[in-house]
């Protein structure tokens, strides 16, 4: 996908000038065609010609595209022309980044785009799902539902990632603090008995030895092992963020005793979710299998979903495409055959993915619940090893007395 800047002219004889995302300049000019312009002159602006389509424009966060989303359709909604939405919005909208946007997607549609064709222009911004929402929600002249839609679907997705952290920050918080109050003690309290326990001549306990070889050694190298600890997790970010690190990660999490379990919940949810939507406003579904594929937050998962595409494509069903996938139990793909059957498909595929995503968060609160006491007791332990492997050479010395 790429951006072209045009010059026409229309019914009228006016001259027009903006910008159309486009496949090719051929396409951008059937496009034209179809909304009534007669095109002069089309070409590829520069940014689109230097950059991929994955790497168009800035990446928006979630509540920001929420907002966004939440007063398009108040505007719309109140009977606000579409173009005069985008407008108002780009004038008050807080994020520079978004009112940038707006004003962009503003600029195509007064030139005769549809507004999910001047959305491709930022696929970093506005997601294949959300581009296929509001194309389907544009075909049927329901934009403003469609809109209602995307809101709730992106609240909904940020609420459960926001639970997700929120229940993993208290446990991640007390991991942090136990360790800084070891290395306080390894590095601080430990060296200053070394000189006493030196001047007292006594054979001390191994486990004395011990700590005050680890506390030593800290004190002295613990600055190289900080610099290392980051150098490692800089290296580990980038890794992650490169297309292979990403897919090793992921099969890695989908893989894990636990957390695989969670991770697939979690995913084949918001796939279920955003197939459920998709269809309930009128996307095919050949187009929906591949967009709440994309939709998914791990890529191991979304490639295993996305096969289930071909499957339909080669005139199969959807409930033997599920059942072949393996990445549901077969109560779910009996509760697919049947919506199939009565053709109430989409509200079984929000249910089952308001299932999957209400079991995967039951399920990692009930670790995190688990997990809170076993960092208490393990951290408990290791301070009070410490503590004694110091008190041991005193009640050594008493005991001799």
């Amino acid at each position: 996908m790429s951006v072209f800047s045009y010059r026409a002219r229309k019914s009228d004889g006016e001259l027009v000038s903006g910008e159309i995302a486009s496949d090719s300049s051929e396409s951008a000019a059937r496009e034209l065609k179809q909304n009534g312009f007669y095109p002069i002159e089309i070409k590829e602006t520069k940014v689109a010609a230097g950059k991929s389509a994955d790497k168009a424009g800035p990446k928006i966060g979630r509540e920001t595209m929420a907002d966004f989303f939440r007063q398009m359709n108040d505007l719309v909604g109140a009977g606000v022309p579409l173009a005069r939405a985008l407008e108002l919005l780009g004038d008050n909208l807080k994020d520079p980044r978004m009112a940038e946007i707006s004003a962009s997607l503003c600029s195509a549609v007064r030139a005769g785009s549809s507004l999910s064709d001047a959305m491709k222009a930022h696929p970093r911004a506005f997601r294949p799902l959300v581009r296929g929402l509001v194309g389907a929600g544009e075909g049927g002249g329901g934009l403003e539902n469609i809109l209602n839609e995307i809101v709730s679907f992106i609240e909904e997705e940020n609420e459960l990632l926001e639970r997700t952290r929120g229940l993993l920050a208290y446990p991640l918080i007390m991991l942090l603090v136990g360790a800084g109050t070891l290395t306080f003690f390894l590095t601080f309290v430990i060296p200053r008995f070394a000189g006493i326990f030196k001047e007292m001549g006594e054979t001390l306990p191994l486990m004395t030895r011990a700590l005050l070889s680890l506390g030593t050694g800290l004190s002295r190298y613990g600055w190289m092992a900080a610099v290392a600890t980051v150098a490692a997790v800089l290296l580990a970010r980038s890794y992650a963020a490169s297309k292979e690190g990403r897919g090793a990660l992921d099969r890695a999490l989908v893989r894990a005793p636990f957390a695989g379990r969670v991770v697939l919940q979690m995913n084949v949810g918001r796939f279920c979710t955003a197939l459920g939507l998709m269809l309930r406003n009128g996307v095919p579904l050949l187009r929906a299998l591949d967009l709440a594929a994309a939709a998914v937050g791990n890529t191991h998962v979304g490639a295993e979903l996305s096969r289930l595409s071909d499957t339909a494509r080669e005139g199969g069903t959807l409930n033997s495409a599920l059942r072949n996938s393996g990445v549901v139990d077969a109560m779910v793909v009996d509760l697919v055959r049947v919506g199939e059957e009565t053709g109430r498909l989409p509200d079984v595929l929000l249910k089952v993915g308001d299932r999957f995503e209400r079991k995967a968060y039951s399920d990692l609160r009930l670790a995190v619940s688990l997990l809170e006491p076993a960092i208490i007791v393990t951290v408990g332990l290791a301070v009070a090893a410490v503590v004694l492997g110091m008190m041991l050479p005193i009640l050594q010395i008493n005991l001799a007395v």
